[in-house]
């Protein structure tokens, strides 16, 4: 692409909270959720020439999947649902040498089909990572709890979609009172806690050294089931008494420092800037400098 004197752009698609070989790349052009990501990006080897922060890629879909959430919210309350939980999958694997084992993660959803079923004024939602797949990763008798819990009316499962579903994070998080996301994998949490939902990560696998730890152990990352739904429970009976519980608050400037549901519009302002300096018989050297300046002076060093 160089050679041919054009430049390359990626973006931040997902949580990139720390560090490793898997994510290291050589761009022109980065542009991520907030500049906080570039000493990862450095610890990672990666170069870019220029490296952007242009807010969370998709905040421009909150306020626009909002009526959604409304209206999915009442279908649950219709049927009794009083406390409504999201949650998010993040997937297993065939083989667990991998990652995460099927029947590893199907107990996330024993647990909380068992809670749903015994417990009348509860509701959940859940939005998994691969739709196609989840009912072989539950393996049939976590299936049959999920049907019988379907059927309460309490439940929805968004399985549309192949390689994922066309619903986004915020939109079945906004219908919840509360989120709950893996630590091990913690995009779709992000989201929901960028979108407004007080958001908790469980870390069943076992991650000391993530970032998101520093959230708070006990408010909002759990070690373990029954440690996070006896603050859940805690926090139903009065949501006062459970201090920073869910509350993303302390980072979200750090993971997003705009908020401003204009992200993908600052990405794609970009590239027209870009592709009209290209366009213009501009160098790839002088076409990159005139949009670094004129996004700066907009946006901000």
């Amino acid at each position: 692409i160089a050679d041919e004197g054009g430049v390359s752009l990626t973006y931040q698609r997902a949580d990139e909270s720390f560090a490793s070989p898997l994510r290291t790349s050589a761009f022109d052009v980065h542009v991520a959720f907030s500049l906080e990501t570039m000493e990862a990006e450095r610890d990672s080897q990666s170069w870019s020439a220029q490296f952007i922060g242009a807010g969370y890629v998709h905040d421009h879909a909150f306020a626009r999947v909002k009526a959604q959430s409304m209206a999915l919210r009442q279908r649950l309350a219709a049927q009794g649902a009083e406390f409504i939980i999201c949650f998010f999958d993040e997937n297993s694997c065939d083989d667990p040498r991998v990652g995460p084992s099927h029947a590893f993660r199907a107990e996330n959803y024993r647990v909380l089909l068992e809670r749903v079923l015994a417990d009348p004024t509860l509701g959940i939602v859940f939005k998994p990572k691969k739709p196609r797949t989840l009912r072989h990763r539950l393996g049939p008798d976590v299936t049959r709890l999920l049907d019988e819990v379907v059927a309460t009316g309490r439940c929805v499962v968004f399985e549309e979609g192949a390689v994922s579903t066309p619903v986004l994070p915020c939109e079945a998080s906004q219908a919840a009172d509360v989120t709950i996301g893996l630590l091990y994998g913690a995009t779709a949490a992000l989201e929901a806690a960028l979108a407004g939902s007080p958001t908790l990560l469980i870390d069943r696998e076992g991650l000391p050294y993530h970032p998101l730890n520093r959230l708070g152990i006990g408010r909002v990352v759990f070690r373990d089931w029954a440690s996070l739904w006896s603050a859940l429970s805690a926090y139903r009976c009065d949501p006062t008494s459970c201090r920073g519980f869910g509350d993303w608050s302390s980072i979200l400037p750090s993971i997003d420092p705009f908020r401003d549901g204009r992200a993908a519009e600052r990405l794609g302002t970009y590239i027209v800037w870009l592709a009209h300096a290209l366009g213009e018989g501009r160098s790839r050297e002088d076409a990159l400098e005139a949009c670094r300046r004129r996004y700066a002076s907009q946006w901000g060093e």
